[in-house]
């Protein structure tokens, strides 16, 4: 285990004090070079915390989502080759439902943390999860559990679609196609890569501005019931103010 990596299981307002002492500790005991290197880290967001806890508790999901990552490149690279794009959309359909899955379990980390504070944060896990599966190297990175930011979002699958199109190019070279079709089914791959990560972007965000607007909707109709029910509450007591004054005057 590296140095400071208890450090990230600490909720955020605990990280400074615990990683100066820990600094201190190391410095103390002569080990100057792990004592530099924690005093270098980095406090997490609360976002980032979540998103460690994540990969702390729930680290066979999120290597469940890194693996569904991969799928999805290879299924858009064999899709822009000439392939089944229903294979592609299903695929997709399946991550982004990792993804809302593995964002509803960090709503409840936070909410753990402190009551209420997760719904507020769920949009941003679903853009940092997004982001962190994207590449082989921001999985990594997540699944280390020491994220101290969000990562930064990616408009492509990154190394996981450079592999994928990488392994798609050796099986046709095993059967000896010419340099002309390989280079034009390059072309083709590139062109249809585009498109395709273009629609499965437009459909995620489509899909995340319908349940933000349904969440909306619902603390709409939550504000106008308790409304009605304060409505009723005055109109009783304005009941028994005039039955009262009645009762006087009589």
């Amino acid at each position: 285990m590296a140095a400071g990596d208890d450090l990230y299981d600490l909720d955020p307002k605990e990280f400074t004090a615990a990683r100066d002492r820990l600094a201190a500790e190391l410095r103390k005991a002569g080990d100057r070079d792990a004592a530099a290197e924690v005093k270098a880290l980095r406090r997490p967001t609360v976002t980032a915390w979540a998103l460690n806890q994540l990969a702390r508790r729930h680290g066979d999901e999120v290597r469940l989502l890194l693996a569904a990552s991969a799928e999805v490149a290879r299924a858009q690279v064999e899709a822009s080759g000439g392939g089944d794009a229903s294979a592609f959309r299903q695929l997709t359909r399946e991550r982004r439902e990792l993804v809302h899955r593995l964002a509803g379990a960090g709503v409840e980390l936070l909410d753990e943390r402190e009551p209420g504070s997760g719904a507020g944060r769920r949009d941003a896990l679903v853009s940092a999860l997004e982001a962190a599966s994207m590449d082989e190297e921001g999985g990594e990175a997540l699944l280390a559990g020491r994220l101290a930011t969000e990562p930064e979002p990616s408009s492509a699958f990154g190394g996981f679609l450079a592999a994928a199109a990488t392994a798609a190019e050796a099986a046709p070279r095993a059967r000896g196609p010419s340099a002309r079709q390989v280079s034009s089914a390059r072309e083709r791959a590139e062109r249809a890569r585009a498109a395709a990560t273009e629609a499965a972007e437009a459909a995620v965000a489509g899909d995340e501005r319908v349940e933000a607007a349904a969440r909306q909707l619902d603390e709409a109709r939550g504000r106008a019931e308790r409304a009605h029910a304060k409505a009723d509450e005055l109109a009783a007591a304005a009941d028994e103010a005039e039955q009262a004054l009645a009762e006087l005057d009589g």
